[in-house]
């Protein structure tokens, strides 16, 4: 998506598009306020559907437009005595961490666990495998790739099982595009 959009398509329809890497927060603020046409990565909600554009069939959003997925996981520091069980988190043995504006904050929260909301996704991954906090909720794919570029940071990370949460992620969505 980002070489169609970087390059394909302003080449082909003479059109100029900027691509322009914001924190999630201050992306989605950009596109509330009309100062953006699209960002990546944002899965359909109905809060963001008041001021968002998503692709639609019969009223409903359409899944058939689904970009890719999105598994959150609970990953807890090696010592915790956290447990997710499917249903309910358990052994809760001190913070919880998950990054600002992801969608799982409010469904955990929903759940009546206390989350600490971070801004930046490298930053609650080092709180975590130093034992900052006991346990975080995160996209897998962010997580795994922060495992194989910080391998020795991993060894103290354990994914818990099964995945708290999957979303379908639509088309034309997390790098804000500017027109």
């Amino acid at each position: 998506v980002f070489h169609m959009l970087h390059n394909v398509i302003p080449q082909q329809c003479d059109l100029p598009i900027r691509l322009e890497p914001v924190s999630w927060s201050r992306g989605l603020e950009l596109i509330k306020l009309g100062f953006a046409d699209g960002i990546f990565g944002a899965s359909y909600n109905e809060k963001r559907a008041k001021y968002a554009v998503y692709p639609m069939k019969d009223g409903q959003h359409n899944p058939a437009k689904r970009l890719r997925g999105v598994t959150y996981s609970l990953y807890k520091f090696k010592n915790s005595s956290i447990e997710w069980d499917g249903k309910q988190i358990t052994g809760i043995d001190g913070e919880i961490g998950a990054v600002k504006s992801y969608a799982i904050v409010r469904d955990l929260r929903e759940m009546g666990v206390n989350i600490q909301e971070y801004q930046f996704e490298m930053r609650i991954m080092k709180d975590v495998a130093i034992g900052k906090l006991k346990a975080i909720a995160m996209q897998e794919d962010v997580v795994n790739e922060f495992i194989q570029t910080h391998p020795l940071l991993g060894e103290n990370i354990i994914k818990l099982t099964p995945p708290l949460k999957k979303k379908a992620l639509i088309r034309d969505e997390r790098i804000v595009f500017l027109v």
